[in-house]
């Protein structure tokens, strides 16, 4: 062998009856390679040179890959012939993982660190099994292991086992779940090469029993668990690979969240979170969110992500799901519903018992923004509770209701009940439509007792229509209905909201200053 020194040779043969009579030769003796010492045994059968016998064990530790890539693998190409591509693959799957500073593994036994016998043979009074034996002790994640791989005599089969303490890669951790050591059994094909086990596994604050996994060269591989992230949500994991540096990953499995049980959702892991891909939540019985990454904050157990709000059958909008262990809530929240109202409300509470969305946000009608108005949202529809000033009239102490029809979807009408104010005068109990171009309240109007507005030939109800402005101009006012004087009908009728002037036969009836805009009828 290239590079090495022989001392303290002790030889050993055997021959025959027959001639030539010496059939076998051998020595036992110490080996220096390089500044390692090493004990040696070789043994060659004379009648058949491809017969021979190798034993090595060190005196110190020593560096498996560069003692297999020195002086053995060099033996062993030039004395057998066979391809050690696989215990080349082996090491270096080892090589990424462990320590392969190997020294004797310490169990009492005359074990050699590297052996190789192509037939059952003895040396110094041992027998030695046929094949490939690699067997020492090694340090692997910080803890005392014992490594044996084994190979027959081609190299064509080679498996293997690691016995130790613990895996412990920051981010996780894998024990034994029988005893006090983790048994993992080494895997090698052409294609792959990995380690096996199943364990005790602590990842994300769990801690979880007889988890199966693989560890190759850059990632483990856990299958078929259960993982509880934060008190927030649970995933059954059918499989969850992450990177041995870095501690990220991805994995598949099914999620189970607010009563929502979703299979085959694929998530990604860091050391601190968990992204969930493409969910689709179902929320206070009839929300739904779409929700292309929801992440959980494993420091803070918390979760949030933005999502498409669908309700009534359609899409109204998108706001942002986030929830911790005490609250649910949906934040930053833009809808449209039905064309009629828009609504934009930075935090919206879901009440999971009752079944609704509530909050404190800004409602758009016929293009007119109202500000900080209670706001509630179910399964029926849509309501909010405020003043409603139009600027040519108002409604306070208003109710906005939008319901939802027979069919499922939103109505492309609303309600508005409460006090309407027009031309100021105030007129109780009035209810009146709204869509998305006009409100129209209907009803009989008394103007102080002097004047009254109902339907034409003494029917009971009136109608007086705000039209949504188009073209950047105002909103104005139509009136359907007759007015009355004196229990007289009224054939002559002009108003000019410009000054909030009432004419009747030319006759100022109603004036009130300070006005801007303009009605005629």
């Amino acid at each position: 062998m290239v590079g090495t020194e022989l001392r303290n040779i002790r030889f050993q043969g055997g021959g025959t009856y027959l001639p030539p009579y010496f059939d076998n030769f051998g020595f036992i003796g110490d080996l220096k390679w390089e500044k390692t010492d090493l004990e040696v045994a070789f043994l060659i059968d004379t009648n058949d040179p491809e017969r021979l016998a190798l034993i090595l064990n060190p005196k110190q530790a020593v560096s498996l890959i560069d003692l297999w890539r020195g002086p053995v693998a060099s033996f062993l190409r030039k004395q057998v012939g066979y391809s050690t591509d696989l215990v080349k693959k082996a090491l270096g799957l080892l090589e990424g993982l462990v320590n392969l500073n190997i020294d004797g593994d310490g169990d009492g036994k005359i074990n050699a660190l590297i052996k190789y016998v192509p037939f059952p043979t003895i040396i110094a009074a041992q027998a030695i099994l046929e094949g490939l034996e690699i067997n020492g002790k090694l340090n692997a994640w910080g803890h005392e292991a014992i490594l044996i791989i084994q190979g027959d005599k081609t190299f064509n089969n080679i498996s293997g086992s690691l016995k130790v303490l613990e895996i412990d890669l920051g981010f996780l951790k894998i024990k034994g779940t029988d005893d006090d050591s983790l048994d993992l059994s080494l895997k090698v094909t052409p294609s792959e090469q990995y380690l096996q086990g199943d364990g005790y596994l602590e990842i994300f604050d769990n801690e979880i029993a007889n988890v199966e996994f693989q560890i190759n060269r850059t990632n483990t591989t856990f299958k078929n668990f259960d993982l509880s992230l934060g008190n927030l949500l649970n995933i059954d994991v059918d499989a969850l690979s992450i990177n041995i540096k870095s501690g990220n990953g991805s994995g598949l499995g099914t999620i189970s969240v607010f009563g929502n049980t979703l299979a085959g959702i694929m998530f990604d892991v860091t050391q601190n979170s968990v992204n969930l891909r493409d969910i689709r939540l179902s929320l206070v019985g009839f929300l739904i969110l779409a929700i292309p990454n929801l992440t959980v904050n494993l420091k803070n157990q918390s979760a949030t992500g933005t999502a498409n709000i669908i309700a009534f059958n359609q899409s109204l909008g998108s706001g942002t799901l986030s929830f911790n262990t005490q609250n649910v809530s949906i934040n930053n929240v833009a809808l449209n519903l039905g064309n009629v109202i828009k609504l934009n409300v930075p935090i919206f509470k879901l009440d999971l018992t009752n079944k609704k969305v509530f909050g404190l946000g800004d409602v758009t009608l016929l293009g007119k923004q109202f500000t900080a108005l209670g706001i509630s949202l179910n399964e029926s529809g849509f309501q909010a509770t405020s003043n409603f000033n139009f600027g040519i009239l108002a409604f306070n102490g208003a109710t906005v209701t939008l319901s939802k029809g027979t069919n499922g979807n939103i109505n492309n009408s609303a309600s508005i009940a409460g006090s309407l104010k027009f031309l100021g005068y105030t007129f109780a109990n009035i209810t009146a439509s709204l869509n998305s171009s006009k409100l129209i309240a209907s009803g009989s109007f008394n103007f102080g007792g002097i004047l009254i507005l109902k339907g034409a030939n003494n029917r009971r109800n009136a109608t007086i229509t705000l039209n949504r402005a188009k073209n950047g101009l105002h909103n104005w006012v139509s009136i359907m209905g007759s007015f009355y004087l004196l229990g007289q009908e009224l054939t002559s009728l002009t108003i000019r909201h410009n000054n909030s002037a009432l004419k009747i036969l030319g006759m100022h009836i109603i004036r009130k200053p300070n006005h801007s805009k303009g009605i005629h009828k």
